[in-house]
């Protein structure tokens, strides 16, 4: 993501920025323009006087609360792990799955034994993000009706610019 920072009436450079005497007359020439350019190709998004810019590529970074569609990639011990299409495989553990009949108890290993009846490998799911790190994979809960396993319909994937985030 690319920042830029805002320029107020009076300023003459921004932080950091390195000058001669042959790169003053750009800089103010920009000023006296009220535009800046960014190093990066994207949309622009603004919050009080801050302006970034979202990149055009890149993969998805979710959000805690963000609703996703995912493929089952692989069951292991008492998780299964999601591609959501960010950079890194999402978890959804046992524990964070809705089961059969609204059954609201502590999970078992009879439930661990038989987790590929509820998601098998290739599946399609769609679950909520409910918690995300920076330095970790996010992880994934469908304790909602609304949400498990997609049977019919098409899945049409797009990049991640492409889909705008709603205001909450």
């Amino acid at each position: 993501r690319g920042i830029i920072p805002y320029l107020k009436e009076d300023a003459k450079f921004l932080d950091g920025t390195e000058s001669d005497e042959s790169s003053t007359s750009s800089i103010e020439e920009d000023i006296a323009r009220k535009s800046l350019v960014a190093c990066v190709s994207g949309r622009v998004q603004r919050v009080d006087t801050l302006v970034s810019v979202v990149p055009v590529s890149g993969r998805y970074r979710g959000q805690v609360g963000d609703l996703v569609v995912g493929k089952i990639i692989e069951v292991g011990h008492k998780i299964w792990k999601v591609d959501i299409g960010a950079t890194r495989y999402a978890i959804l553990a046992l524990s964070s799955v809705h089961l059969p009949n609204d059954a609201q108890r502590i999970r078992t290993r009879q439930d661990a034994l038989a987790m590929r009846e509820l998601f098998k490998e290739g599946d399609i799911i769609v679950a909520e993000i409910q918690m995300s790190r920076p330095d970790g994979p996010p992880q994934l809960q469908t304790r909602s009706t609304r949400y498990g396993r997609l049977s019919q319909g098409r899945l049409v994937q797009v990049g991640a610019h492409l889909i705008q985030r709603l205001p909450a």
